[in-house]
């Protein structure tokens, strides 16, 4: 997850909370629940960028992991400033992608009495492996 406040990614069950920082997620959209506003998918990937410095003019496409599903940003930012975070895309994994890196999103859900309930849904930062100058054919490890 990454914190609305500090922007810093920390793994946690208690996903209202940071314990990078001393904030809570009300506080990051108000001081109570009475001014609590539902963040949108847009918010939260623009801040994902911020956290990787990727803007949305380094985005290629959006859609989905397989690549069934795709747009360019002008489409899906449409889209997503209105749709919140928690809203479930059943079978689709949302991806973001750049040159040679991408966005996954990573989303855990809670299973109760038989009901599914989306608690995070946080983006992993991705790039494309690299080849060292001095790799080892896999012929020659033995391995095989």
């Amino acid at each position: 997850m990454i914190c609305p406040i500090c922007h810093e990614e920390y793994d946690s069950v208690d996903y209202a909370s940071c314990p990078n920082c001393t904030h809570t997620v009300v506080e990051a959209w108000g001081t109570s629940m009475d001014n609590y506003s539902e963040p949108k998918l847009l918010e939260v990937i623009v801040g994902a960028l911020e956290v990787f410095d990727k803007m949305p003019k380094d985005i290629i496409w959006i859609g989905s992991e397989d690549g069934i599903f795709s747009c360019d940003w002008e489409k899906f930012s449409e889209i997503a400033k209105n749709t919140s975070l928690w809203v479930s895309m059943p079978g689709i994994r949302l991806v973001v992608v750049g040159n040679d890196w991408w966005l996954r999103e990573v989303t855990e859900y809670e299973y109760e009495f038989g009901k599914e309930t989306m608690i995070s849904r946080t983006f992993e930062f991705l790039t494309l492996p690299q080849v060292r100058d001095n790799s080892v054919c896999l012929s020659e490890t033995g391995m095989f």
